[in-house]
């Protein structure tokens, strides 16, 4: 939903993901025209070297931050790169305490985007500001979309994210 509803806006969009391997990367080509989409095809060495070449190169304004457990990794690529982190926190992860740096990146993020069933547990479980979140439906927050909008340049968008076709259910609903 959410990469759609950038594409819809005319917005460039880059996606680097975790898992799918590179012909489900080919897959998501076809289904968002217009999307750039690239994996690490399972590996967390080739995934990090791919989104922090991302941003360095993009200069995103923001980075939209797919899983909790990249948190930590969200918060040093919007150092370096100046980019608002927006970290959708949901998934049964949420549901325990996260490392240390998790938390941290995640307490740490410009705006966190929650799923209903899971605003309450990621607040009492890890400390996350209520005042930082958003009840959404794993979309993009029409305040952030408006800002979009209103700018003069196109924005710079990266996506740093957990997804697979394969995977199954992952504490949240679609």
């Amino acid at each position: 939903m959410v990469c759609q509803a950038l594409l819809d806006l005319g917005l460039p969009l880059r996606v680097t993901s975790l898992a799918d391997r590179p012909e489900m990367a080919e897959k998501a080509r076809v289904l968002f025209p217009g999307m750039h989409y690239e994996t690490g095809n399972g590996s967390r060495v080739e995934f990090v070297r791919l989104a922090a070449t991302a941003c360095l190169r993009e200069r995103p304004d923001i980075l939209l931050v797919g899983h909790p457990p990249f948190a930590g990794l969200s918060q040093i690529l919007a150092r370096l790169s100046g980019a608002k982190a927006v970290d959708f926190v949901y998934g049964i992860d949420v549901w325990e305490p996260l490392s240390w740096t998790r938390r941290r990146g995640l307490r740490a993020a410009t705006r966190h985007c929650y799923q209903p069933v899971h605003h309450g547990k990621a607040q009492r479980v890890n400390g996350v500001m209520p005042e930082k979140g958003r009840i959404l439906y794993n979309c993009l927050d029409p305040e952030f979309q408006g800002a979009l909008a209103a700018k003069v340049t196109a924005p710079r968008l990266l996506t740093v994210g957990r997804m697979s076709l394969a995977e199954q259910y992952k504490g949240m609903t679609t």
